[in-house]
């Protein structure tokens, strides 16, 4: 299992999170009728804020580290949409 940071997981969501949004309006303008617009935004909406509710299980993981729960150099377990993630813990954290 490839160890990630944090950071790198939260760049992920709300890059995920921002181009669900920019490809929503994108089909709104390519999709012609209006039924097909709505459903496809709220698709890729609903998709965005999925991404974007992720960021309390990012934030009390990181809470875990700085509290000291887990050894620096090692790393450490959170779970990101149900799936447990190997995330590494610097040596110093600051």
């Amino acid at each position: 299992m490839v160890a990630i940071t944090t950071d790198s997981l939260r760049n992920i969501a709300l890059a995920g999170a921002g181009a669900s949004v920019l490809l929503s309006i994108v089909l709104a303008l390519v999709i012609r009728s209006i039924v097909g617009k709505i459903i496809s935004t709220v698709f890729m909406l609903s998709i965005a804020l999925a991404l974007y509710t992720q960021q309390d299980q990012l934030k009390s993981c990181a809470q875990k580290i700085e509290d000291g729960i887990s050894t620096p150099g090692k790393s450490t377990v959170c779970t990101f949409f149900g799936r447990d993630v190997t995330i590494s813990i610097p040596k110093s954290i600051e």
